[in-house]
C-alpha cells in the first residue's frame, strides 16, 4: 500500500473504527502453486481500496473484523494466466475476490486471536489486568482503553453460610 506524503492511509473514528487505505494505492499479487510451478505470480492488481474495521481488544484477545471493503479504479498490471477482462470487469472481479477474502477473514477470526500467540507473557499479563479493553473507535482524538487490576477489587467480607432447603 502506498500513499502520498499528505495522505493518512490509516485513520480511526467513532463510527467506522479503523479505516485503512484512504488516499492510497493498493497492490495485490495472487501467487499460485501446482504440480509444475511453485509460488508463481499469476495476477497482479492495483486498486484504490478502502477497508473499514471496527476491531477491538478484550482481555488481550484481538477481535479483528472487516465491516466494509470497497475497491475502485482497479487495473490488472500482470496477467500470467491469460485472464481476459475489460476494464469494468476487472473492478467487479477484484471486488468479488476481496469481499470473499474479507468474509473468510471474519469467519476465521470470529472467536478472536489471543496476543499470547505472539508471546506467552501476554497471556500472563491478561490474567493480571482484568477486563482489559481497547477499541479502534476513536472520538475527539481519544482511543478508549482501560483495565482493572486484582488489587482494585473491593475487599468483601466472606458471605454468610446459608443452608438451602428443597421442597
Amino acid at each position: 500500500m502506498r500513499s502520498g506524503l499528505a495522505n493518512k492511509p490509516v485513520t480511526f473514528d467513532m463510527v467506522k473504527g479503523l479505516t485503512l487505505g484512504q488516499g492510497a494505492t493498493t497492490t495485490v499479487e495472487l501467487v499460485v502453486s501446482n504440480s509444475t510451478t511453485v509460488n508463481q505470480t499469476a495476477l497482479t492488481f492495483t486498486s484504490h481500496c478502502v477497508l473499514e474495521s471496527p476491531s477491538y481488544l478484550k482481555n488481550f484477545v484481538l477481535f479483528p473484523s472487516v465491516s466494509n471493503i470497497a475497491c475502485n479504479n482497479t487495473r490488472l498490471t500482470h496477467n500470467a494466466i491469460g485472464l481476459k477482462l475489460n476494464a469494468t470487469q476487472v473492478d467487479a472481479v477484484f471486488n468479488q475476490i476481496v469481499n470473499a477474502s474479507a468474509a473468510d477473514f471474519n469467519s476465521n477470526y470470529k472467536m478472536g486471536w489471543p496476543l499470547a500467540n505472539l508471546n506467552p507473557q501476554f497471556g500472563m499479563i491478561g490474567g493480571l489486568l482484568k477486563n482489559s479493553t481497547m477499541s479502534t473507535q476513536v472520538t475527539n482524538g481519544y482511543m478508549m482503553m482501560g483495565f482493572e487490576m486484582q488489587a482494585d477489587l473491593p475487599n468483601a467480607v466472606a458471605p454468610e453460610y446459608h443452608e438451602l432447603n428443597f421442597l
